[in-house]
């Protein structure tokens, strides 16, 4: 009976062995997943304060043309008061 006993022992090692290996790969793939998941929300995030910058450069174009469309108004009137 001894070595069926001893057979058991050795199945139940390797089992546990091989449950472990299963759980440390799970345990990487999930990392893996969180890691790359928290770079892609961190790019996401970068993006829309580009083009926020770029929305504000174009509030500010737009307003000194108008107040150079203001200036100019004020010249021609002006220019017409002075006729």
């Amino acid at each position: 009976m001894e070595p069926q006993t001893q057979n058991n022992n050795t199945s139940s090692s390797a089992g546990s062995t091989i449950a472990l290996i299963i759980l440390v790969l799970l345990l990487i793939i999930g990392g893996f997943y969180f890691w790359t998941r928290n770079t892609a929300t961190e790019n996401t995030e970068q993006a829309p304060t580009n083009a926020e910058s770029e929305l504000e450069e174009m509030e500010n174009e737009l307003e000194a043309e108008f107040t150079a469309e203001g200036d100019l108004n004020a010249i021609d009137a002006e220019f017409e008061s002075a006729q």
